[in-house]
């Protein structure tokens, strides 16, 4: 199949799927068709333009073709980069920011530990958001940032790299051919930990908040139920949108996905673009007045769920620029085994294979997240493709009693699996909700419960916990049957 004929595909097949999804998407043929040939006309031939008139393609969002430390640095804070090693030889790379607007330096600050999602880096905690464009680097300062409202409020914030994403892709034996032959599973059993180790040895600190959308939960709950000792150095888990059981996900992409995965199950199961390619192709394809920016924003929709309002379209160059950021395809494959199984469990090597890596059995064995001990908030939305309502609840239950110390649904009946991290309101919604909980959950007032037991409701109240109780019920029932 020719590069041509393969975009061809990729987009036919995935708009066919989707047409209904998007309002902005034409829905005559002959407006499909134009959609089409402007798509794969600009895609084979943004480069050669690029490269003559890059003027032309310079995204609004500054942020696009910039790398971590120099978005940091844009506005106005320290940054600092640094190289882990893991137990099994790959090298990541933290990227910190020490000290915020208001915060100078020294010890004794909060230590906070974010990690991303599935094909996502560390920027996606540092792009989007309402700017003051014009204002000086004093006033440029952007409000729905997590890592720089976490920063200013005087954390000494670190963001993770996982293994293979435009940041980590380098082994400490330069040769190793299988490098891509991981998934969440490796992730959680080493990124997790050694960043945990890293972290707490360069801040001298007993303990540190963890913050994690989507995946950033998934390898999580893998480092604290496979690696218990962990437990110890996390004060608190904020767990934003977590992928853990995923039976229900109605993403129309990822279900397309689940068709193609005997094609993914196969070495190097290599998902990297080059970040060059990514970052020229999202500024041409998705700034402001480009006919293929609906194509952009459905991408996103289409992944995560569909909330237009929040969508920052100015930003969409920096977030596709960005994202995806690389992966391996097992990761992919990894969570098609949880939705099509309705489980949580390691990777499943076939029956054949099985045995070798489990002790004889047949089938994977499930992750038992009763041993994990670390306090834990989780916060999802309404209208999550990826992490549904009823597979976030029925996590609840599968942890431990008292672990779970909060549990609040978003307050916006359309916030999405994404939003969580490029919402034009993630501020109101989102980062002023858990950082609020955060600071209880450290210094409780003497009118409130100290949250060291029992979850602590919010977004839903009363009608939230009827809601839980009726889960947690049905799925008592279930096993039992």
């Amino acid at each position: 199949m020719t590069f041509r004929n393969f975009l061809l595909f990729l987009v036919v097949a995935t708009a066919t799927v989707v047409t209904a999804t998007t309002p902005d998407f034409p829905r005559d043929a002959a407006g499909q068709e134009r959609l089409w040939n402007e798509t794969i006309q600009a895609i084979l031939e943004f480069k050669k333009e690029f490269d003559a008139h890059p003027e032309l393609y310079q995204a609004e969002d500054g942020d696009a073709l910039l790398t971590v430390p120099e978005i940091i640095a844009r506005y106005g804070y320290p940054w600092e980069a640094h190289n882990v090693t893991t137990e099994d030889g790959y090298i990541l790379q933290l990227h910190r920011i020490p000290y915020g607007l208001g915060c100078g330096e020294g010890a004794g600050k909060r230590v906070a530990y974010l990690q991303h999602g599935l094909m996502g880096d560390s920027s996606n905690w540092i792009i989007t958001g309402n700017k003051s464009r014009g204002l000086g680097v004093a006033k440029y300062h952007v409000f729905c940032m997590t890592a720089f409202e976490l920063v200013d409020a005087c954390y000494d914030v670190w963001m993770g790299n996982y293994r293979g994403n435009t940041y980590s892709r380098l082994h400490t034996d330069p040769n190793k051919a299988d490098f891509y032959d991981f998934s969440w599973h490796e992730m959680g059993m080493y990124d997790i930990p050694a960043s945990i180790d890293y972290i707490l040895t360069a801040t001298s600190a007993p303990s540190l908040y963890y913050v994690g959308h989507s995946m950033g939960c998934t390898a999580f709950f893998v480092a604290m139920s496979e690696r218990p000792e962990y437990n110890a150095k996390v004060k608190l888990m904020s767990a934003l949108a977590p992928a853990t059981f995923m039976p229900n996900t109605k993403s129309l992409v990822v279900r397309l996905l689940l068709g193609l995965m005997p094609i993914f199950d196969r070495p190097p199961y290599m998902l990297v673009l080059p970040i060059e390619w990514t970052e020229r192709l999202a500024a041409a394809l998705c700034k402001t007045g480009s006919p293929t920016q609906p194509l952009c924003a459905m991408i996103l929709f289409l992944i995560g769920g569909d909330n237009a309002p929040q969508l920052d379209l100015v930003s969409l160059p920096a977030i596709l620029g960005h994202s995806p950021a690389g992966s391996s395809s097992k990761t992919f494959l990894h969570y098609g085994q949880s939705i099509l199984s309705g489980e949580f469990r390691k990777y499943d090597y076939g029956a054949e294979k099985n045995p070798e890596h489990y002790d004889g059995a047949l089938t994977p064995p499930a992750y038992d997240l009763k041993k994990i001990t670390t306090k834990i908030a989780i916060y999802y939305g309404p209208n999550d493709f990826l992490a549904d309502r009823v597979d976030v609840i029925r996590s609840v239950r599968e942890f431990g009693n008292g672990t779970v110390v909060n549990l609040r649904e978003i307050e916006d009946p359309l916030f999405n699996h994404l939003d969580f991290v490029w919402a034009k309101d993630q501020h109101k919604l989102v980062n002023e909700v858990v950082m609020d909980f955060m600071e209880e959950f450290t210094n409780p007032t003497p009118t409130t419960t100290a949250p060291s037991g029992g979850i602590t409701l919010g977004g839903g109240g009363v009608a939230m916990w009827v809601v839980v109780l009726l889960v947690t019920g049905f799925w008592g029932m279930k096993s039992s049957i």
